[in-house]
């Protein structure tokens, strides 16, 4: 269940640089730190789609987690997209119920979409000690350090936007990772001060410093995955069961992001993330556990070595260069006819 952690081709930052300061000789450099000023570009509201096949860098990813739980009501079609629309209509309140991040529905939409926006825990402790990471230390700068209370994986600065939609037959639906084209205010400050702090505290000059502040919005303008998530409700009729699954269908979205990935903070970040929705949504339809599950259920998870975490949820992830040799396994092949969304009109 590992992912293989390495990407950077041709074209793998984005394609729209932030705007450059106009006027002077082309000196950006303040004459001091104070003087400072990040500019302000870019349109709220305005996204666009990050897309498996052409926005994404380095190796694709497939993950699938399925739990199962008994329920009174009869397994008609009827029931099974009631369970659906419940599961999208209250997907805010599913997630949020108990996990290691947050989301919440923004005013914006992606053409005519809604658009949620997920944010990660973190604190300012939690940054020290993954720090110890030598790799880490390569890309993080320590001008981190120097903020109390900032995590560069926290809500307070990166946010990754998704679009959500249900598909037509009500069985299932699915999220489209998005890039924001625009700077938010407490962003600009954010990374001003940051650059400031790096100046005056002699870890960078203001060369150095103004062109990682740039950067570095530019970067955090982006998921940190480019592809899709898809949910859905549904029932087993060999099992006689009822599940709750989400499966992904994604690759990094920039060669950043690869990087860190290297700590292995952003896949043990999915898993955790995931597993929690699937145990949260049994809670929160009728406070009730996912079923254990034995070998003498056999279910199609134990032919295909799932892993069975502790929470009752079965999940498998995998990865390869190759989108087409990926999508054919026969667990993906297998799951992937319940979540069409994930490459509907890719």
């Amino acid at each position: 269940m590992s992912y293989s952690n390495f990407s950077n081709p041709p074209g793998g930052y984005a394609n729209t640089a932030p705007a450059k300061p106009s006027g002077g000789n082309g000196n950006m450099v303040p004459k001091a730190a104070r003087d400072l000023e990040i500019p302000v570009y870019g349109k709220k509201g305005d996204f666009t789609e990050k897309k498996v096949y052409t926005d994404g860098v380095g190796n694709y990813h497939v993950n699938h987690f399925i739990g199962y739980f008994n329920h009174s009501k009869s397994p008609t079609e009827s029931s099974i997209k009631s369970f659906n629309t419940f599961f999208f209509e209250k997907f805010y309140h599913i997630f949020n119920r108990h996990n290691v991040a947050k989301i919440g529905f923004s005013d914006y939409k992606y053409n005519g979409k809604k658009t949620l926006m997920f944010s990660t825990g973190g604190s300012h402790e939690k940054l020290l000690t993954i720090y110890d990471s030598p790799l880490l230390q390569l890309i993080v700068p320590k001008v981190f350090l120097i903020t109390p209370n900032f995590s560069v994986l926290g809500g307070i600065f990166h946010k990754d936007w998704v679009s959500i939609e249900m598909l037509d037959d009500g069985l299932s639906f699915f999220g489209s990772t998005l890039k924001r084209n625009w700077a938010e205010e407490q962003e600009i400050e954010n990374v001003k001060n940051l650059a400031v702090k790096a100046i005056t505290s002699g870890m960078m000059d203001q060369v150095t410093a103004f062109k990682f502040a740039l950067n570095f919005i530019e970067v955090n303008q982006h998921h940190f995955l480019a592809g899709r998530r898809s949910w859905a409700v549904g029932y087993n009729k060999q099992l006689k069961k009822w599940y709750v699954e989400t499966m992904a269908f994604e690759r990094n979205s920039q060669c950043e992001y690869s990087m860190l990935e290297k700590t292995g903070i952003l896949r043990e970040q999915i898993l955790n993330i995931w597993i929690n929705l699937l145990v949260n949504f049994t809670k929160y339809l009728e406070n009730f556990d996912l079923l254990p599950l034995s070998e003498t259920d056999n279910p199609y998870e134990f032919k295909e070595s799932y892993t069975f975490s502790e929470k009752r949820v079965a999940y498998k992830v995998s990865e390869g260069k190759s989108a087409t040799a990926l999508l054919q396994k026969p667990w993906v092949a297998n799951a992937l006819k319940r979540h069409p969304g994930l490459i509907k009109g890719l």
